[in-house]
């Protein structure tokens, strides 16, 4: 009996405030974003779908291998 391993990096949980859209695909919604967590003055960069999302809101997403 084989176990198939993904090579998928697990999602995270990010909890944080969008302060700026760098690129947006309005057909994707892939986007690349800055967004500040509340952990330092530093802006985290973060990749993935995000249908909508307006800087200054708060946000939920999950996102393969951020950090």
């Amino acid at each position: 009996m084989s176990t198939a391993v993904s090579s998928r990096p697990s999602p995270h949980v990010l909890e944080a405030v969008l302060e700026r859209l760098t690129y947006v695909n309005e057909e994707t919604g892939y986007t690349i974003a800055r967004v500040a967590t509340g952990r330092g003055s530093d802006l985290l960069t973060v990749v993935g779908a995000l249908l909508g999302a307006q800087p200054t809101d708060l946000n939920f997403g999950r996102f393969g291998g951020c950090g």
